[in-house]
């Protein structure tokens, strides 16, 4: 249970990012600034896949929309991984269409509970098809603007369904460790209260739904062993050993790439008995 298991080869390791779609993500063209921070990490990644013109199959990627519908975006290895960036970097358009009938035009509400569902049964899949092979500990990443919002209910209780469906998917171990969340929160203009892997529970605000929203991503999200939090350090994000995977009211894009390469890299090591792929 260390996260001990490189990805390569023999046992690559697998991500979802799951990508907040609601109403509110066009404000301030937040999903913009989402996408962005989404492809170039991915190009980040890609660079340690490879070798000379090869690439190294290391691991997949799940992207997953999601507002009131589950919003299935992408789902494949490096090669195909490769593919989709190249083709956003040479027309210069978002990895998917977020305008007005595209398919990943933010609208609708928060129905993060669904999301973590998709998750946990596109995780379960993966290690199905794994055939026994050793599985690194899979990686999920929630990147939202809000909390849990649904029609017909109200926040604590969208929140309470939310928390028991990721400890759902958080239950879901191999060998090398249970599955690892990190949510990622993206502020709006004039946000101060930046929070980056706390240890403690933050202290309340003068915001009861503020408090609400902080409080719903620090529960739900994985604790980081002493490893992780040495990685977290090596990108230049503080750190420790008992932190817990989320972060609040970010608004700077670099320092969300950080976050979401630092998130997406913990079995990122060089394997010897990996087999270039053309």
């Amino acid at each position: 249970m260390d996260y001990n298991l490189g990805w390569g080869s023999q046992h690559p390791g697998h991500l979802v990012y799951l990508v907040d779609l609601s109403g509110s993500m066009k404000k301030g063209n937040k999903i913009g600034q989402v996408m962005d921070a989404l492809q170039k990490s991915l190009r980040l990644l890609i660079t340690k896949c490879t070798a000379g013109k090869a690439l190294l199959d290391r691991f997949s990627v799940t992207i997953i929309g999601y507002h009131s519908d589950i919003v299935p975006l992408f789902s494949g290895g490096v090669q195909e991984l490769r593919s989709l960036i190249a083709n956003s970097v040479s027309t210069g358009k978002p990895l998917f269409d977020y305008e007005e009938g595209g398919i990943a035009e933010p609208k609708w509400q928060t129905y993060m509970s669904n999301a973590f569902e998709e998750a946990r049964r596109d995780i379960e899949q993966w290690i199905s098809s794994s055939n026994g092979r050793e599985c690194p500990a899979p990686i999920v990443i929630n990147i939202t603007d809000g909390q849990p919002e649904e029609d017909g209910k109200n926040l604590k209780e969208c929140a309470n369904e939310a928390l028991q469906a990721a400890r759902r998917l958080t239950s879901v171990r191999t060998p090398d460790g249970n599955v690892l969340l990190y949510n990622l929160h993206i502020g709006s203009s004039g946000n101060i209260n930046q929070i980056i892997l706390p240890v403690e529970r933050p202290k309340s605000t003068d915001n009861e739904r503020e408090d609400q929203r902080i409080g719903f991503l620090y529960d739900s999200a994985s604790v980081l062993t002493e490893k992780i939090a040495r990685m977290a350090n090596s990108f230049d994000i503080p750190a420790q050993a008992g932190s817990h995977g989320m972060v609040s009211n970010v608004e700077d894009t670099a320092l969300l790439i950080r976050l979401i390469e630092f998130s997406s890299s913990l079995g990122m090591v060089k394997d010897a008995t990996e087999t270039p792929k053309p």
